[in-house]
């Protein structure tokens, strides 16, 4: 929230291009998912955890929904469809984990902008 305001009040729109642009790297990435699962599988008890651990990659994978729908061209409708099925569908969530880990070896945004180079590595 800070962020945001530091960025309407000396950058305005930077924020956002800046959140679309929210990575992790790979091996944080692959450790959050595989604590999440271990801690998943060690019970009911642990669970909890489980959620906290991947809390970050929801966050990312937030950024990755967005950063999608401003490339296709999406609307606010869209947005607001994603995150309606992520709070109904508890599926989603583990998809939208999913796209993350995905996406921290394969890098969707920089598919997503072409030979342009606009992406996170120019790809």
């Amino acid at each position: 929230m800070g962020r945001y305001w530091q960025a309407a009040l000396y950058n305005p729109g930077g924020f956002g291009e800046e959140f679309r642009a929210l990575r992790l790297p790979t091996g944080a990435v692959v450790a959050m998912a595989g604590l999440a699962a271990i801690l998943w599988w060690m019970g009911p008890d642990w669970m909890v955890w489980s959620a906290a651990a991947v809390l970050p990659l929801t966050m990312v994978g937030f950024a990755l929904v967005h950063a999608y729908a401003a490339h296709a061209g999406k609307g606010v409708s869209w947005l607001t469809l994603m995150y309606v099925l992520w709070i109904v569908l508890d599926p989603v969530k583990w998809v939208w984990v999913g796209c993350v880990v995905i996406d921290a070896f394969v890098d969707f945004r920089a598919r997503w902008a072409g030979p342009t180079g606009k992406g996170s590595d120019g790809v």
